[in-house]
């Protein structure tokens, strides 16, 4: 049998070095879903990928711990962080435990200056090893752990590049002594799935964040006091913001008003309402028509069965902002339908009337809308994490 060199079968091997390691390094997936047993693969399709996937650091940047045995994960981790060179690299821990996660922590001290995003998703973990210098660090996700605000500002502290950071199920201790950190380039903060035993204000009650653009909060784990001296202090150029709240916070008092008086450069607003209420979001704007001059997209998803009285405050909030708002999405109860869409002279009508004129005008659940775009309905994807 004659042999048959491998670049008449497979093209990629004629192309460029650079370019068939940036095809490699793009085709990986999120650490999620299993990095290691991508890598693996392409190690195993012919000789010259081998050699392509073994030379390129690029392609060993993105570090995780899906789908690897602990202990293996452990004898791996050095061989990984070799291959990636002296490149940035992003580490995502979910499986390591109490025996191991030590050692890997007191690996990964050896490159910190490498490690440029960190997400730790494992319930073992010791907030105490974690709090080393990371001068490189510029994402830090945190989730299922418990921890003092103390600690949550000593990893803060450890990391001044840091622009992103994700809490999401993370338990706040209460506590006496923490010491106030002022970040300056932390630019979005988001407090994700909360417990009844997590406290954002314990932590905002000592943070002060002057380039924050990004917030995504729940106002049942801190009060409208606590999060108006918060952005009073930090004073920053909010954009965006996810805001669960409560009944109460968007009655007719003053409610998240305060708020969002502090907020006058916002142009993204999600406003989630999870349990069932009585009032409208929407009430809020009429209550205060002076609120975010520039808001541009907004979301409303509220446990609610709305009215016609409801469905005029809308039309009454798009008259008003026309010039501006790209977008608004209405997310109600999937049995809702409180006007045809296809009427022309009524609701259905005057929304359509705004979409004409370019504004993205959707209502329904995420799966169906009852509203059309271009014959067929449209999608939903979520600007920000879900609280």
């Amino acid at each position: 049998m004659s042999f048959v060199p491998d670049d008449l079968i497979d093209p990629m091997t004629r192309l460029p070095v650079e370019i068939s390691s940036d095809i490699l390094a793009q085709s990986l997936p999120m650490p999620r879903w299993g990095v290691w047993k991508t890598l693996t693969v392409l190690l195993r399709v012919c000789h010259r990928w081998r050699e392509i996937a073994l030379s390129s650091p690029a392609v060993w940047s993105t570090i995780s711990d899906e789908g690897i045995p602990v202990a293996k994960f452990v004898d791996l981790l050095d061989i990984w962080l070799a291959r990636a060179g002296e490149l940035p690299v992003s580490v995502t821990l979910s499986y390591a435990d109490l025996f191991t996660l030590p050692g890997i922590l007191l690996t990964l001290k050896k490159h910190v200056h490498r490690i440029q995003s960190l997400h730790v998703l494992t319930i073992y973990a010791d907030v105490k090893e974690m709090t080393f210098p990371m001068p490189a660090l510029r994402s830090l996700t945190l989730a299922s752990m418990e921890l003092s605000a103390s600690q949550a500002l000593e990893l803060l502290r450890a990391a001044p590049s840091l622009v992103e950071c994700n809490f999401d199920q993370v338990y706040f201790e209460w506590d006496t002594t923490p010491m106030p950190l002022t970040h300056p380039k932390l630019r979005e903060l988001r407090f994700g799935r909360l417990h009844l035993r997590c406290c954002s204000a314990e932590l905002l009650r000592y943070l002060t964040l002057p380039a924050l653009r990004t917030l995504a909060i729940s106002l049942s784990k801190i009060s409208v006091e606590d999060l108006c001296a918060f952005l009073t202090r930090s004073a920053p150029p909010l954009r965006h913001l996810h805001l669960r709240v409560r009944e109460e916070d968007i009655g007719d008092e003053l409610g998240i008003i305060p708020v969002l008086e502090l907020m006058p450069g916002l142009t993204d607003l999600e406003i989630v309402s999870p349990a069932p209420s009585k009032r409208t979001a929407f009430g809020v704007f009429a209550a205060a028509p002076h609120l975010l001059p520039g808001l541009q997209n907004l979301l409303v998803d509220e446990q609610y069965r709305h009215s016609a009285e409801d469905y005029q405050l809308v039309l009454d909030f798009l008259e008003k902002r026309r010039a501006l708002m790209r977008s608004l999405w209405f997310v109600v109860e999937e049995e809702e339908r409180v006007f045809d869409s296809e009427d022309e002279g009524g609701v259905g009508g005057a929304l359509r009337a705004f979409r004409t004129e370019g504004m993205r005008v959707h209502f329904g659940r995420y799966d169906s809308y009852y509203l059309m775009e271009n014959g067929s309905s449209v999608g939903f994807a979520p600007r920000f994490m879900y609280i």
